[in-house]
């Protein structure tokens, strides 16, 4: 399961600790709200490159990833705060896998 990303110059690979898929929406809250698995493989298959090249459509690889690694939406009326809101995601979701 490919769990952790490209390694930059010798250094140690990092963990792939969250897809965030970003939404525009009317409301005025920027924050990242998790997803179940089964929103997030959706996201996955809709979002991935050459699908039809994979078993199944790629399908059984997106939900195992989306079973694996946390989802999350964010809301990117306002981009700063949604910056910040995913800032902070990612830095909770790196401290709780290391």
């Amino acid at each position: 399961m490919p769990t952790r990303l490209f390694s930059v110059a010798g250094e140690e690979p990092l963990p792939l600790v969250a897809f965030i898929f970003p939404e525009r929406s009317s409301e005025p809250s920027a924050a990242c709200r998790r997803i179940g698995p089964s929103v997030g493989a959706a996201h996955l298959v809709a979002n991935g490159l050459n699908a039809l090249a994979h078993p199944n459509d790629g399908l059984d690889v997106a939900v195992a990833l989306a079973r694996h690694v946390a989802c999350f939406q964010v809301n990117i009326g306002d981009l700063s705060a949604a910056c910040a809101a995913i800032e902070g995601v990612m830095t909770a979701a790196h401290s709780a896998s290391g």
